[in-house]
């Protein structure tokens, strides 16, 4: 449609109505013409939405055209106020805590009376909050609330029954009495391994801690992944991923054959996602392994999508990454991938009594719908509460790579204050925890050092320190490397970035020179347990070996 131009004296026709610019209404006063009194309320009411400002230059004038006072040609015209606004944030009702409120989304059906027969209805969506008010989804608009564009009606597991008795005023059980429960749980269906020295028993209470921040992940920021992996199969990784579906929130058990649309949507509202029997992490669909690398944080886990829109066409989207997962694999993960889980070697059991009981069909010693219910009532009224906790001064583990463990540690803190929880240990939850986090961020560490080019260098340095060098050239180091492995070029890549040796300005054969860190080199060594080098095969001199080969 092509522009139309108008003077400030022409109205605009909307429909049946005729409106007036506010610039024709100062003109017809300043115009010298006579205005009936009558015809000015019309006027006024005809005129457009006008600023504070020119509503008390428009009354004004009327007031000595006409002598309508001033205050009520005001109460004729249509004012509106330009103010800079904070916009609503996007909300997601599903299961999120807003200005220390908690909402959760959940599906009911009534039932009807007709002659004496309940006619059930169709199955309506509630949204509840933790003041204890129940909402429908055109009520959140009324509370200034954006509703995430991506919502359509999901709800979360906890049952009405349950729900109606915290509607009713019934408190949620103690968060000691529901970690004992799911570690009871843990205890009857899984075998577990021990990790580093420490006892089984603490990996059984890592678990349940583990399945407890599931119920909590609007106040983390950061989250860790599991992975259940084992050599081959019947190692028991299937069994323990079930046992935590069967109790952590809102589960949902993803394969190979998911689509990436279904992964997505689930991280979205924050489900805990299972990735089970999956032999290799490549078979999953394109785009699932970047959106798992950067789904463990919630800063910038957000994938950005087009969507149709029946309005404006195609539209861009956002939809969050970010959620708690579950791996089960005989094959390895990615070294980027794995510095964000708990990797927990699976091994066979020798339990025969153990590997009998079936969560399927084995009664659990807590019933685990109850159990979900217990958590879901307990994290709904306690999110205020943990992130206090989150967010407070957690002394032990803050740097970046045991930001993962915070949200572990908060719950431990506020499952155990007192360090009462077990009288037969000496220590808290927390100072367990603690020790686990070490002691498994250690394990971790060794592992990524084999696998990677950090053991094979170490062990050439240790090498060159025992033989009394100080300065060394990337060359020798690269030499002392069995196999000829590893390039100069990447052991000199290496050095620059490591604590191991400061670089010199010399070079020597091309390639640069570097002054040993002798005391840190052994003590890396003896940290990471690095066994010590092979000496390297001994140089034949030519006559022997001639004599060899004739031989």
């Amino acid at each position: 449609m092509a522009n139309v131009s108008r003077t400030p004296t022409e109205s605009v026709s909307t429909g049946t109505k005729r409106t007036m610019e506010p610039a024709a209404a100062l003109e017809l006063i300043d115009s010298g013409k006579t205005i009936p009194k009558e015809l000015a309320a019309k006027i006024l009411s005809s005129v457009r939405p006008v600023t504070p400002r020119q509503a008390e230059e428009i009354a004004k004038g009327f007031e000595e055209k006409t002598g309508i006072p001033a205050q009520e040609a005001k109460r004729h015209l249509k004012i509106v106020s330009r103010e800079w606004i904070t916009p609503s944030i996007r909300f997601k009702p599903v299961w999120t805590l807003h200005n220390d409120v908690s909402y959760c989304a959940i599906q009911i059906q009534e039932a009807s009376q007709e002659g004496g027969v309940a006619q059930p209805e169709q199955p309506t969506m509630l949204i509840v909050t933790s003041e204890g008010k129940t909402l429908y989804r055109e009520d959140l608009g009324l509370l200034g609330l954006q509703v995430d564009d991506n919502w359509d009606e999901e709800t979360v597991g906890w049952s009405p029954p349950s729900v109606k008795k915290f509607l009713d005023g019934a408190e949620p059980l103690l968060p000691a009495d529901l970690f004992r429960q799911i570690s009871e749980n843990i205890h009857c269906f899984c075998d577990l391994p021990s990790i580093g020295d420490l006892p089984k028993e603490y990996t059984e209470k890592f678990l349940a801690l583990w399945v407890m921040h599931s119920f909590f992940m609007p106040i983390f920021s950061a989250t860790g992944y599991l992975f259940l992996t084992s050599v081959e199969n019947r190692y028991g990784k299937s069994r323990v991923a079930g046992v935590i579906g069967r109790m952590a929130f809102d589960a949902q058990v993803i394969s190979g054959a998911s689509t990436f649309a279904a992964i997505r949507d689930g991280a979205h509202w924050e489900q805990t996602q299972i990735i089970d029997d999956v032999t290799n992490l490549k078979e999953l669909p394109p785009g699932a392994l970047s959106m798992f690398l950067c789904g463990y944080k919630r800063d910038g886990a957000s994938t950005r999508l087009k969507q149709a829109d029946q309005r404006k066409g195609w539209v861009g989207k956002n939809v969050d990454a970010f959620c708690p997962r579950v791996f089960t694999t005989t094959e390895g993960a990615p070294l980027a991938l794995l510095t964000r889980m708990y990797t927990i070697p699976m091994h066979k059991t020798k339990d025969k009594a153990l590997s009998k009981r079936d969560p399927n069909y084995t009664a659990p010693p807590h019933a685990f719908q109850e159990l979900r219910d217990g958590l879901y009532h307990l994290a709904f009224c306690s999110m205020p509460k943990v992130r206090s906790l989150y967010e407070g001064d957690i002394e032990a583990l803050m740097d970046r790579p045991h930001e993962r463990w915070r949200p572990l540690l908060a719950l431990a803190l506020w499952i155990d204050p007192e360090g009462t929880l077990y009288r037969e240990t000496k220590g808290s939850l927390y100072d367990e925890m603690v020790e686990l986090a070490e002691c498994w961020e250690l394990e971790a560490e060794r592992e990524q050092a084999e696998s990677g080019p950090k053991a094979p260098i170490l062990r050439a340095l240790v090498t060159l320190v025992s033989e009394g060098k100080e300065t060394v050239s990337a060359g020798e180091v690269a030499d002392r490397i069995p196999g000829g492995e590893i390039s100069a070029r990447k052991v000199g890549g290496f050095l620059v970035g490591a604590e191991y040796a400061q670089r010199l300005a010399a070079v020597k054969h091309g390639y640069p020179q570097f002054r040993l860190n002798r005391e840190y080199i052994m003590e890396e060594a003896v940290r990471l347990e690095l066994d010590a080098p092979e000496p390297p095969l001994p140089v034949l001199l030519p006559d022997f070996a001639a004599r060899s080969s004739r031989n």
